[in-house]
């Protein structure tokens, strides 16, 4: 296994579970269930002051892991993942609708095995962002104005994750660009692709002659190292 795929949502459900199947490169891996699992509630520090990311609660939902194998990715330069997602769970009657079962892709990353399993490698990279993350917010900043400011700053590339350059088409026509924290209800398609690009796989355009690769190492720290590594520690068992 060289890469994985990894893939959660937060679900809220009406009366029915949705059901996805997702696709690597045309290739069908699986089809299953999504359970009840809503957005939790966040941290944060009191009144918005004083704020540093630790000190905020970053949840992801419980990821379906996917093994990615070399020769699936041999000889590409680009490559699509799509989820197709089964949610027609509503209320709707006369032309009103009140309930609906919502979804919201939250954790969405592609990266290889040894990011997961090798952290000693990894560790100096990550820790070099992690010196970001932690420097000091004025008084008058929150969490909500710095995420808001780097989640829409010209989409950036903020590895491993995949949700900023997603799309949904919902059954309906809807169009959503850019998924991310974007709640969606209804039957829809995501797609990304991701482009082989600085001897990794990302999410961004190859011809973007632009703009830094930003590490979540919060992300990578607290879930690939944690969650992750711990699954993939049991299973090996």
């Amino acid at each position: 296994m060289s890469h994985v795929l990894g893939i959660g949502f937060w679900c809220d459900v009406y009366k029915k579970n949705p059901r996805v199947r997702v696709f690597f490169d045309g290739q069908f891996l699986e089809e299953y269930e999504i359970t009840h699992d809503p957005v939790p509630e966040w941290g944060v520090a009191p009144n918005g002051k004083n704020f540093s990311p630790e000190r905020a609660v970053f949840r992801y939902p419980e990821a379906k892991l996917f093994a990615i194998e070399d020769h699936q990715l041999e000889g590409k330069e680009s490559i699509e993942i799509r989820i197709e997602v089964e949610n027609d769970d509503n209320n709707y009657t006369n032309g009103f609708m009140t309930k609906y079962t919502s979804l919201l892709l939250k954790t969405f990353f592609f990266c290889p095995l040894e990011l997961i399993t090798n952290r000693e490698k990894a560790e100096p990279y990550v820790e070099k962002h992690m010196d970001w993350f932690n420097q000091p917010f004025s008084s008058t900043d929150n969490w909500h104005v710095f995420f808001n400011k780097y989640k829409n700053t010209d989409r950036k590339v903020v590895y491993p994750f995949l949700t900023t350059f997603a799309k949904w088409v919902g059954k309906g026509g809807q169009v959503v660009e850019n998924v991310l924290d974007y709640t969606l209800g209804g039957t829809g398609t995501y797609t990304v692709k991701i482009c082989k690009k600085h001897r990794t796989w990302i999410a961004m355009k190859k011809t973007r002659p632009w703009g830094m690769i930003w590490l979540q190492p919060i992300f990578i720290k607290n879930f690939l190292w944690g969650k992750v590594a711990k699954y993939l520690r049991n299973e090996n068992n």
